[in-house]
């Protein structure tokens, strides 16, 4: 029963669009509603891992990951 408050009704039929009571339902009972439940919030995204950066960072050469000195300009990797 969309749009009834909350109670107790019953259902009356009536003849010939009069008063005479032809039949009355047993009553039935409305409740509110249950509300809409709280959406979650979205969990944060992970973030990036950040790539290993391999590069010289005065020159710019490429260098194998691990190495501690620049094969170019001889920078030291701490």
């Amino acid at each position: 029963f969309d749009g009834l408050a909350a109670g107790e009704y019953d259902i009356r039929l009536f003849g010939d669009n009069g008063h005479d009571r032809l039949m009355t339902s047993t009553s039935m009972v409305v409740s509110e509603p249950e509300p809409e439940p709280e959406p979650e919030p979205e969990p944060e995204p992970e973030p990036e891992p950040e790539p290993q950066n391999s590069g010289c960072p005065i020159c710019g050469t490429e260098n194998e990951i691990g190495a501690s000195l620049c094969v170019v300009c001889g920078y030291s990797f701490k």
